[in-house]
This record gives C-alpha cells, sequence and structure tokens, in this order.
C-alpha cells in the first residue's frame, strides 16, 4: 500500500470534521513531504535531525533503494523490508484514526453539514 493510500484515511477523516477548510492542508502535504523523503537527492545530504525524521517514511525507503538498484545495477531489496514495515505500522495507525474521528463526525453531526455546504 503507498503513502498516497495511506494518506486518504487521514484525509478524509480530516475532511469530515474540519469540512473543506482542511483541504489547504490536505493539498499541501505531499509538496512538504518531498523534501524530506530524498526524491531529488540521497538521504545523507540532509541534516541529522533531519535524516531520523526522513527515515520515518516509507518513501525514504523506497527512493534510497532505488538509488542503489541504479548505482550498483543490481535490485536492492533491502530497504524495502523497512518500507513494508512502516507503511504496516501507518496503515493501522490511519485506519484507528479513521474510526475514530468518524466516530465524532457522527456524534457531533458534522457529516450532514459539510453535505450542505
Amino acid at each position: 500500500m503507498e503513502l498516497r493510500q495511506l494518506r486518504a484515511f487521514v484525509e478524509v477523516a480530516t475532511l469530515g470534521h474540519f469540512g473543506h477548510a482542511a483541504e489547504a492542508i490536505i493539498w499541501g502535504t505531499p509538496f512538504l513531504l518531498q523534501p524530506i523523503s530524498a526524491v531529488f537527492y540521497p538521504l545523507t545530504v540532509l541534516p541529522r535531525w533531519l535524516q531520523a525524521v526522513a527515515r520515518l517514511l516509507p518513501s525514504t525507503h523506497v527512493f534510497e533503494g532505488m538509488r542503489a538498484t541504479l548505482e550498483s545495477g543490481h535490485p536492492a531489496l533491502g530497504p524495502l523490508v523497512p518500507a513494508l514495515a512502516l507503511n504496516a505500522f501507518y496503515l493501522a495507525a490511519a485506519g484507528a484514526f479513521f474510526g475514530w474521528m468518524m466516530r465524532r463526525v457522527r456524534e457531533k453531526g458534522y457529516l450532514g453539514r459539510l453535505a450542505m455546504e
């Protein structure tokens, strides 16, 4: 499961709770995560404290694995293990957050308000 799909749980829950005002934040998150995910440059270019943050993103491990594959000419499958583990963790966390937010949205009646906007 990709990070985009995991984000969808959080985005839908946030949109349901905060309404259309949350759209600016939702659309801006991919652009904020790209520099940290080592998309355009190796992870070692980032400061140490930001490298620790970047290692919490599955996309960082995927891009580092792709970079290692291009350098060596052989598939680098090692970085995929932490990426898959992080995806599984984030899927569980996003599902729990989505369930919690949906309960709150139903209790407060925000779904009807969102449909009227």
